[in-house]
């Protein structure tokens, strides 16, 4: 198993709020489970733009390119 490596984070009243949100509309039973979630959904989103591959959010017919990272060129 891998070594684990203890983090500490200090977020505002408003960020733990929206964390605390985010735990009970995802059903899940910790923070550090959101944690964990938004970390793998973030390296997805690296991977995939690092392929090339564009992120669009559909609603209806409408459609919007979603340009959440900026790569320095290399």
């Amino acid at each position: 198993m891998a070594e684990k490596v203890r983090l500490q984070f200090d977020f505002g009243p408003e960020a733990v709020k929206e964390l605390d949100q985010m735990k009970n509309y995802m059903c899940l039973t910790s923070r550090v489970d959101v944690v964990k979630q938004a970390l793998g959904l973030l390296q997805w989103v690296l991977d995939t733009k690092k392929e090339g591959w564009e992120l669009f959010i559909e609603k209806g017919n409408a459609q919007r390119v979603v340009i959440l990272l900026q790569f320095p060129k290399s």
